[in-house]
């Protein structure tokens, strides 16, 4: 059995309701992320922000546990939504081939997923900054 990942464009009252489907992005607005998690999402921030890996990796634990096989949701800190919807499209793709690069991302993705899958991160921030009310989460289940 694989880990499932899906980000997901809603609003933190949405959280109960979510926590309780098998399959969120039926009913949600997102993307479908299997193959990253916490670590590759930390990662992710270091590189768009500058924040230190470590200081940021905490920040990503699940705001809601519904089992010990998941789901787990986390809140994708605002601060990397905000930055991630106004970053350049020359920005996108040299952060892109550094994420790329990383020892979470390498070995199983090519530089051109992950310059797509990262152009579509952005493009769920930038949805999510013009719903103020909304947040991006993070929905990983077993």
């Amino acid at each position: 059995m694989g880990v499932l990942t899906d980000l997901l464009v809603a609003t933190e009252a949405d959280l109960e309701a979510i926590g309780e489907m098998d399959y969120p992005l039926g009913q949600f607005p997102g993307l479908d992320a299997k193959g990253l998690d916490w670590v590759s999402f930390a990662t992710l921030q270091e590189l768009v922000t500058g924040e230190p890996y470590d200081d940021v990796l905490k920040l990503y634990d699940p705001v809601l546990i519904v089992s010990d096989d998941g789901p787990w949701i986390s809140k994708i800190p605002a601060n990397l939504v905000e930055r991630l919807a106004s970053l350049t499209e020359t920005e996108r793709r040299t952060i892109g081939s550094r994420w790329a690069q990383t020892e979470e991302l390498k070995r199983w993705w090519a530089e051109e997923v992950v310059q797509d899958v990262l152009k579509d991160i952005c493009d769920l921030a930038v949805r999510v900054i013009s719903q103020p009310d909304h947040v991006l989460l993070m929905w990983i289940c077993t």
